[in-house]
């Protein structure tokens, strides 16, 4: 079996490198994540992250004036 070298293969990681590494590629999950990718979240009612900071900071200010 192959290993990585450089690395100390005696050291412990608790966390994988990344999930793609981890995550097989037959995995039901994957069909999640491509159908989630697929949906319209804006049409749906969810907000980027931009739009929610923008209420954030619009609220922020109609508390502090």
């Amino acid at each position: 079996m192959a290993y990585k070298t450089g690395i100390d293969r005696s050291q412990v990681n608790f966390f994988p490198g990344s999930l793609e590494e981890e995550i097989s590629s037959d995995n039901v999950v994957r069909v999640i994540d491509a159908f989630v990718d697929w949906l319209d979240l804006a049409e749906l009612g969810f907000l980027s992250m931009l739009q929610i900071m923008f209420v954030v900071l619009l609220y922020i200010r109609h508390r502090c004036y």
